[in-house]
């Protein structure tokens, strides 16, 4: 029974996270036209309501279990996240030598976005808070908070689970691509696991994305 409801949290997860991620871009893009500032505030407001909302159901998924919240050195975040980021770029040149792309329609979608003036601070904050705060409470906030609840001797697949659902949708497809975000996945799942507070985790995430946003500036790509 608790694999079924481990299945059924796995793709609600899914399919509510393509929407809950969605919604605030679709708000900062589309509507109020030629209004920058309203724009920005629309989308931030809209954030603010689903970070309610998801917090709420977070709560309640933290009563019916016995969770011990850790603490860590802000430096060993940053350290984390470092290595981590610093292996996905060998990974990277590794598959690039046998003619494997990791890029993806996602990822340039998001570049083009970033360097339109219409879109570039809409997407500014999609990209380096926004979204990165809602896709940690949905992956690991809600769904491996869940999956290590049902599986207590097996925490492990909360972090493997999680790490996959959060790489297949920025994909939604079984390509080479996923390899970057399962890998940072499994680095935001390992702080969550280590501390079952969402803030390590959307730290990391937070600072991954503007690592490369960064170097994209600078050097193109």
């Amino acid at each position: 029974m608790k694999i079924l409801k481990a299945i059924g949290v796995t793709l609600l997860t899914l399919f509510v996270g393509a929407i809950v991620i969605t919604i605030p871009i679709f708000v900062g893009l589309h509507l109020f036209e030629g209004n920058t500032f309203l724009k920005i505030g629309g989308m931030l407001a809209t954030v603010m309501l689903l970070v309610l909302l998801l917090g709420d159901i977070r709560r309640r998924i933290l009563k019916k279990g016995e969770v011990v919240f850790g603490h860590l050195p802000w430096w060993q975040i940053l350290l984390i996240t470092a290595v981590a980021f610093l292996i996905i770029m060998g990974v990277n040149h590794v598959l690039a030598k046998f003619g494997i792309v990791t890029t993806n329609g996602n990822n340039e979608d998001i570049k083009r976005l970033l360097r339109s003036q219409d879109s570039m601070w809409v997407m500014m904050i999609s990209t380096h808070l926004s979204g990165p705060l809602l896709e940690e409470l949905l992956c690991r906030g809600l769904l491996m908070e869940k999956l290590l609840q049902y599986f207590p001797k097996y925490e492990w697949l909360g972090l493997v689970v999680s790490a996959g659902v959060f790489a297949f949708a920025h994909t939604f497809s079984l390509s080479w691509s996923l390899i970057d975000y399962f890998i940072s996945g499994l680095v935001f799942s390992y702080l969550y696991y280590r501390t079952r507070r969402v803030g390590y985790s959307f730290t990391s995430h937070a600072l991954t994305n503007m690592t490369i946003t960064l170097l994209s500036m600078l050097f193109g790509g």
